[in-house]
């Protein structure tokens, strides 16, 4: 009798450890009910360094120090399809012991599905296109897993203003416009980029955050553009640059100046910024990325 007393009372420490601990750790997530576009934030508040996993839309996520929490970054695709999907999860909170994560995500619509029709041209330009559209979207399959950041994000520019139709997600049309014959969503955020009287005087463009240089180059109809791989499956890319002040390969600081502002592949002078996530196959509204993860 005498050992079974001790071994439950064994248990009963054990489970009393264990509810402690559980106490002491908390899961936080920025918020259930959200829209396409938009940035899901899970952390794990305590003071520890062990990694947890997460499970969304059938892939897995790990998490990595950012600041004092481990922290999961997911993107919510701006087309991904409205409706309520599972995030799963656990992460140990003790030698063997399991804490289990599970949020019911739900997904309102911002933007309806488009049907776009391009703008017929030669076979041999559409193939021209489609071959340097392909090259580009290979920088995304090289990401580095590990984040090259720890700290929160920063702005791009020095003053922040966006033109009335600079939004993530306005019309992009060719064409005739009041019929919106050749018509998409813009996958990115104009930022005004010049502040004297004139507004003709580019401002130096400014690295979100830590990362490695991984594009560097020039489109038709997108200018001159940069691409930073940040890590953990994030890419910031800076559209229509007059002037490159990093190369490929260079591992850029937070805040460094990295280009001056322009208007190649367009009329007017701005920074164009897109945001990619999980590995760089999810499109986010840089706006939402910048004003959560720069707090």
């Amino acid at each position: 009798m005498r050992k079974r007393a001790g071994l439950v009372v064994l248990v009963v420490a054990l489970a009393g450890v264990q509810e402690s601990v559980a106490e002491t750790m908390r899961v936080t997530i920025n918020k259930t009910r959200l829209y396409q576009g938009d940035v899901l934030k899970i952390q794990v508040i305590k003071k520890s360094t062990a990694p947890f996993i997460v499970n969304f839309l059938n892939r897995e996520y790990k998490s990595f120090q950012l600041g004092k929490d481990q922290t999961v970054l997911l993107g919510i695709h701006y087309q991904l399809k409205p409706g309520t999907y599972s995030l799963t999860g656990a992460y140990e909170a003790g030698p063997n012991f399991f804490l289990p994560i599970y949020y019911r995500i739900t997904v309102k619509e911002r933007f309806k599905p488009k049907k776009y029709f391009p703008p017929k041209r030669p076979p041999e330009v559409q193939r021209e296109i489609q071959a340097r559209t392909d090259e580009f979207q290979t920088v995304f399959d090289k990401g580095d897993l590990k984040p090259l950041f720890s700290e929160k994000f920063s702005w791009p520019l020095r003053k922040i203003y966006i033109p009335s139709d600079g939004d993530f997600g306005d019309d992009r049309c060719a064409g005739r416009r009041i019929k919106k014959v050749h018509c998409r969503y813009h996958t990115g955020t104009d930022f005004r980029a010049a502040f004297d009287e004139q507004r003709s005087k580019p401002e130096k463009v400014f690295a979100i955050n830590f990362g490695r240089v991984v594009k560097r180059g020039y489109y038709p109809n997108t200018g001159n553009v940069l691409v930073i791989d940040h890590g953990a499956g994030i890419f910031s890319g800076y559209l229509h640059l007059s002037r490159f002040l990093v190369k490929e390969g260079d591992l850029v600081k937070r805040k460094q100046i990295i280009a001056v502002a322009g208007n190649t592949g367009t009329n007017s002078i701005h920074l164009h910024l897109f945001i990619r996530m999980n590995d760089g196959k999810t499109t986010v509204d840089p706006m939402k990325f910048l004003q959560l993860l720069t707090k």
